[in-house]
């Protein structure tokens, strides 16, 4: 019985291995989890350095590819949002909204702007501006931008 217990019982490097196996992971994330099981600070530091040394986790690589899959879904600012709540630093999030640039967002903008037009095409115009507003809103851009991408329909 003692044996099967041993067996079971994880380095805190393969609990941290399991659980970035599903999904790529920031430091951050895996830090709290590993707290979660009751690892004790220094061998969550160790599972860490090692989980880096392999590069298993990768905060600059993890920017990079969170930035290139949302930037035509969400603002450079929800991105920046959702980026430090995963605990990644701001001048990581800095380098990696390099790629992308003030022009795609206005067109990421625009684009959601015109799904939004096809979805209410039969309601009000001032009604529909709201709507716009609101959806834009919803996902990280200004109102600055949101009325740019309304003059923009219009013309």
């Amino acid at each position: 019985m003692d044996e099967r217990k041993k067996r079971e019982v994880k380095s805190p490097f393969d609990t941290a291995l399991n659980y970035i196996s599903y999904k790529q992971r920031t430091v951050c994330e895996v830090e709290k989890y590993l707290a979660s099981k009751g690892v004790e600070c220094a061998e969550v530091q160790a599972a860490i350095d090692k989980l880096k040394e392999y590069n298993y986790i990768n905060d600059e690589r993890y920017a990079q590819d969170f930035v290139a899959a949302y930037k035509r879904k969400l603002s450079a600012r929800d991105i920046e949002q959702r980026l430090k709540f995963r605990g990644i630093d701001s001048f990581v999030i800095e380098d990696a909204l390099v790629d992308y640039p003030e022009h795609e967002e206005e067109e990421t903008a625009l684009s959601l702007a015109e799904s939004v037009v096809k979805k209410y095409k039969d309601i009000e115009p001032d009604e529909l501006n709201k709507k716009i507003i609101r959806a834009l809103a919803a996902k990280g851009f200004s109102y600055e931008c949101a009325k740019r991408c309304i003059l923009s329909m219009e013309n």
